[in-house]
């Protein structure tokens, strides 16, 4: 759609105009970005981006969608698979 040059308030705003109810973002600190008194766009905000996480989880990303009303915030909770570290490649100090 284009909309990959616009940035957080002006993207809600484009897809409140657009008809979008909703907008789903991985980034944590939207809710200190933006305020959402008066926008007919809900935001949710999920734990994290990985796909394969996602997918897993679906359900809960599904139950804020439905429970979503204009304006509100909804932050998904669901437990994140533990992740090692990955190793640097080189020799080790």
């Amino acid at each position: 759609m284009g909309w990959d040059i616009l940035k957080n308030g002006d993207l809600m705003t484009v897809a409140e105009d657009n008809g979008f109810e909703a907008m789903v973002t991985g980034d944590k600190g939207i809710s200190h970005q933006q305020n959402l008194k008066g926008r007919g766009l809900t935001l949710v905000v999920l734990p994290t981006t990985d796909w394969g996480t996602l997918r897993q989880n679906s359900a809960p990303i599904v139950t804020a969608l439905d429970e979503a009303t204009p304006g509100s915030l909804l932050n998904v909770v669901f437990d994140l698979p533990f992740r090692r570290p990955r190793r640097r490649s080189g020799p080790q100090s």
